[in-house]
């Protein structure tokens, strides 16, 4: 038997991935995720923006941002311009008497296909915060002719390194 099978096998406690923030700076937005702005200093606001099928968000007096596929980092960026337009107080910097900060409320879910050696191969619907061993425990792992050395993801028909996060 291959070790740390019975880590699929003996499901005494539930496996989810993280569904809310906090998130590194690298994840990535997609629809089906909520984000949270808070304004604080000359402006006192907080907004919940779901992202649209479109990928887009809307913020009130500022308007609608696409995020699709961009980072939490590229987005800060992208807002830190944005919201200056609106709040003359939101800039870079020890002059700033706005400042915000965003963050997922909420992370959507990916679909995926578990395929080869594994006990449960089909569909499955994952968080977009969710790893290859996610994946793994969803499907109730490999067989026993299966491997953990060797995991093979793929998106868009090309193949990714396995310690990346499962993101379709």
């Amino acid at each position: 038997m291959i070790f740390g099978l019975d880590f699929f096998r003996n499901r005494s406690s539930t496996f989810n991935p993280n569904l809310t923030g906090p998130v590194d700076a690298n994840y990535r937005i997609n629809p089906g995720d909520q984000l949270a702005l808070i304004l604080t200093g000359d402006v006192e606001q907080s907004y919940q923006l779901p992202v649209s099928r479109e990928g887009l968000i809307v913020i009130p007096q500022v308007g609608q941002i696409y995020v699709n596929n961009m980072t939490m980092a590229d987005l800060e960026n992208a807002l830190y311009n944005r919201l200056g337009r609106v709040y003359s107080g939101v800039r870079r910097g020890p002059g700033a008497t706005t400042h915000f900060y965003i963050t997922p409320a909420r992370l959507g879910s990916n679909q995926i296909y578990v395929t080869g050696d594994v006990l449960r191969p089909g569909a499955y619907r994952i968080s977009s915060a969710a790893t290859a061993l996610t994946a793994l425990y969803a499907s109730l792992g490999p067989t026993d002719n299966g491997s953990l050395r060797q995991v093979l993801i793929r998106r868009g028909g090309a193949r990714i390194p396995s310690t990346s996060t499962i993101i379709c």
